[in-house]
């Protein structure tokens, strides 16, 4: 039986159940090429130079999740690509596993992840880049866990594994998320009644699709709620005092649960970690503004949030991601008074974000005062403002 499943897009949300796992043995007849690590073994559908790009990533991954959390097995693990059909050209984003089915890890010993079934070896590298996080890392957590003993019921196993893949790297390790959109999707739609389901939950339950994305977003919201309530330090070893709850615990916690999740506000939680000492923690924190004012998570599409980016414009490390947040999400709302605040101030980030705000308002802006706020940036700072620079037309050409 051949392995290349049809991805019906169409028909992804209504099918109750997808298609059958496929067995180790269909796996490894698919695959084109072997790439040996020392941590890892990689079967691949591709030829041996893309295979290699992904074993890149693979490797990147696998050492983070190793960090986080430690297991002294000495199996090499097995990760393949399971190479799937799809409807219509991928973009330069898209992988199957975000058009519809994702992969699975088993027992500790292996994991897959969906792939494009062909692909131009001009792509390999760029495929390659977009398997960093995501279902890679969900489905490395979920082996790593499972060889550290933190194998559990569904909504544990899951809830772990998408706080990991959640997690931001800074610094080459990875760091909490300050507020996963999961959180917003489970405040939005956990009711009484939800946490029995969730504890009750199997992955051999037949359920809709929607009911299944209930499932992850309330597991997620539920471990970490769970997690916060420990007193040990390491992600790891919160994890362990999770796991080791008992049933009658758990079940006693769904008024606390619903409680805490209806007190969630991102704005709040981005505000703690940006008071941090650590400049790691600040940048984090700043940096999670554009992908929730994306997702529509509501406290960010205020006006206290617009202030509080306005203020981190000046900060290193932070102006990039305040500005992409200022610029692509929030431009129409700010207040003409805003953009002349920032252009009185003198500072080059501030008086360069202002133009680019005048560009995205369709306003008049200058150029001049631009190209001359520009020379004054040290060209070490110059990569932080990327996005600002390249809303305003005619500043990196010739003066």
């Amino acid at each position: 039986m051949r392995l290349l499943l049809a991805l019906c897009l169409l028909c992804a949300g209504a099918c109750r159940t997808g298609p059958p796992n496929p067995s180790e043995g269909e796996l490894q007849r698919e695959a084109r090429s072997v790439v040996q690590d020392p941590a890892f073994t990689l079967y691949s559908p591709y030829d041996s130079a893309a295979s290699a790009e992904f074993a890149g990533s693979v490797r990147a991954e696998l050492a983070l999740v190793r960090a986080l959390i430690p297991d002294t097995r000495t199996e090499v693990l097995r990760l393949y690509l399971a190479p799937l059909e799809v409807q219509g050209e991928l973009r330069a984003w898209e992988t199957p596993s975000n058009r519809s089915l994702k992969g699975a890890a088993t027992e500790g010993e292996y994991a897959f992840v969906y792939v494009p079934s062909s692909m131009r070896a001009s792509a390999a590298l760029e495929r390659a880049a977009f398997m960093r996080g995501g279902t890679l890392r969900h489905e490395l957590a979920h082996l790593c866990a499972n060889r550290a003993g933190l194998a559990g019921a569904a909504w544990f196993n899951e809830g772990l594994a998408l706080e990991v893949e959640s997690m931001r790297e800074v610094g080459g390790e990875l760091h909490l998320h300050p507020f996963p959109v999961y959180l917003h999707a489970a405040r939005l739609t956990a009711k009484p009644g939800a946490l029995v389901e969730l504890l009750h939950w199997s992955n051999g339950d037949r359920l809709t699709q929607s009911e299944r994305s209930l499932r992850y977003v309330w597991a997620q919201g539920f471990f970490r709620f769970l997690a916060e309530q420990q007193p040990a330090q390491t992600f790891v070893e919160r994890a362990r005092a999770v796991h080791a709850l008992s049933d009658s615990s758990l079940r006693a916690c769904e008024a606390a649960w619903l409680e805490w999740l209806g007190a969630l506000d991102a704005l709040e939680r981005i505000r703690a970690g940006a008071n941090s000492g650590s400049a790691l923690e600040r940048e984090l924190c700043v940096g999670v503004l554009p992908s929730l004012a994306e997702s529509r998570v509501p406290e960010v599409l205020t006006r206290a949030a617009d202030e509080f980016a306005l203020a981190k414009l000046g900060e290193s490390g932070c102006a990039d991601a305040a500005a992409t947040f200022l610029l692509f999400f929030r431009s129409g709302a700010l207040r003409a008074e805003d953009l002349g605040r920032l252009e009185q101030s003198g500072e080059p980030a501030r008086v360069l974000a202002a133009q680019a705000l005048r560009c995205r308002r369709n306003e008049p802006f200058e150029l001049e005062r631009a190209r001359a706020a520009w020379r004054r940036v040290p060209e070490n700072e110059r990569g932080a403002l990327y996005v600002i620079t390249l809303l305003i037309p005619g500043l990196l050409g010739p003066d």
